[in-house]
C-alpha cells in the first residue's frame, strides 16, 4: 500500500510541474478553401511555422512540396513561391490563378 501511495504522489507531483504545452504549427492558409462560379479565381496560399494561440512564429525553411488540388489533379506551387515575412519571421507565399493551367502561368504579383 505504501508503495502505491508513493507512486500515485510522484505521478501527481509530475504532472502538476510539468508546464503548459507550448507547440509550434505548420501551417497553410489559403485565402479561399473554394472557388465557386462568379467568384475572383485569385488564390494566395500563405506557409508559415507558427504558434496561432500565442500570436508569434519560428523562422520557415522553403517548403519541399507544395501543391493546390484542382479537380482532383495536383498543381505543384513550388515554382510561385516567394519569401516573405511575417513579424519577423520567415514566410512563404503563393499566388495561383484558378483556370489558367498552373502557378507558372500567372502574373508576378
Amino acid at each position: 500500500m505504501k508503495k502505491l501511495v508513493w507512486i500515485v504522489g510522484v505521478l501527481a507531483l509530475t504532472v502538476m510541474a510539468a508546464g503548459p504545452a507550448r507547440a509550434h504549427f505548420g501551417m497553410v492558409i489559403p485565402s479561399d478553401q473554394m472557388v465557386m462560379q462568379g467568384e475572383d479565381t485569385n488564390i494566395t496560399v500563405d506557409f508559415m511555422f507558427w504558434h496561432p494561440f500565442e500570436g508569434h512564429g519560428m523562422e520557415l525553411v522553403k517548403p519541399a512540396k507544395a501543391a493546390v488540388v484542382v479537380n482532383g489533379k495536383q498543381v505543384n506551387l513550388l515554382p510561385a513561391l516567394q519569401s516573405t515575412k511575417k513579424q519577423g519571421h520567415q514566410t512563404w507565399r503563393a499566388h495561383y490563378i484558378t483556370g489558367l493551367g498552373g502557378p507558372e502561368s500567372m502574373p508576378s504579383i
